[in-house]
């Protein structure tokens, strides 16, 4: 009963990380919320989200919902998650990403029984990732909560999903940091 209890209460805390991560703004602009989020807040959420996406309708309302541009976020709050299961989601998140790529091309195309036809093949593929994230679903959430578990929202976790999303940011928008930024200010 004492593991039970340990999940129970470990569950909780990931629910109720999810819930702060709701409830301060994730479900608006994420990419922009997770830049500012405390990093334990952001791996409840980006775990969360990714759970109930595809408990509630699968791989295909992931992708459909435009989640699955924060696969790679997600990907490095998963990095201090150890375990089989973990490895086995990273796995799926990845295929996910290339059939989401194929689902995008054949959508470009015009309509044609071919395109159709191979659309609903991929569709296919992911229900049967949608049965083995189901598989799996309980060991990897456990994993994730283990970590969760051993941190609080203010702590500094070892992955920080944000650093990426703004120097991505930066350099599209031909920014510098503000390092350097300073130092062509003071003539360096």
């Amino acid at each position: 009963m004492g593991s039970r209890s340990t999940a129970r209460r470990s569950h909780a805390r990931l629910d109720r990380l999810f819930d702060r991560a709701l409830a301060t703004g994730a479900a608006g602009d994420s990419e922009a919320w997770l830049e500012e989020a405390p990093p334990a807040e952001a791996i409840a959420f980006l775990v969360g989200n990714f759970d109930a996406q595809i408990t509630r309708g699968g791989l295909q309302f992931w992708i459909h919902n435009g989640f699955a541009t924060l696969d790679e976020p997600l990907l490095r709050a998963l990095r201090p998650v150890r375990g089989a299961e973990v490895r086995d989601v990273r796995a799926l998140i990845r295929r996910t990403e290339v059939i989401a790529a194929q689902a995008r091309a054949l959508l470009k195309q015009d309509e044609s029984p071919e395109s159709d036809a191979a659309l609903d093949g991929l569709a296919e593929r992911l229900a049967v990732m949608d049965e083995k994230y189901y598989a799996i679903r309980k060991e990897f959430l456990s994993a994730v909560e283990e970590l969760l578990a051993k941190r609080t929202a203010d702590d500094a976790v070892a992955v920080s999903v944000a650093p990426k999303l703004r120097v991505a940011k930066r350099a599209a928008h031909g920014r510098t940091s503000k390092t350097e930024s300073r130092g062509k200010k003071r003539g360096r």
